[in-house]
């Protein structure tokens, strides 16, 4: 299953952890404003995949999640 997660703040964190502890998608797309926020979140997070099953991260534009199956918001306003 591909999933895409709107936000690479603390909530859409805990989500993302929560797919990959349990295995809920073979691939996650992660979009937010700050790309760098997003790079920094997928390089944390891939240091703990390896104890979980496997999970393809990355970073996106809307236009990648076309074909997602489940698109999670998790944006906030500063």
């Amino acid at each position: 299953m591909k999933v895409g997660v709107v936000g690479a703040g603390a909530v859409g964190a805990a989500c993302i952890m929560a797919i990959i502890g349990r295995g809920g998608a073979h691939k996650i797309v992660v979009i937010d404003k700050d790309d760098g926020r997003v790079r920094g979140l997928i390089t944390d997070m891939q240091y703990g995949t390896p104890l979980c099953p496997p999970v393809r991260l990355v970073g996106g534009s809307y236009a990648d999640l076309a074909d997602a199956e489940l698109i999670l918001v998790a944006v906030g306003i500063n």
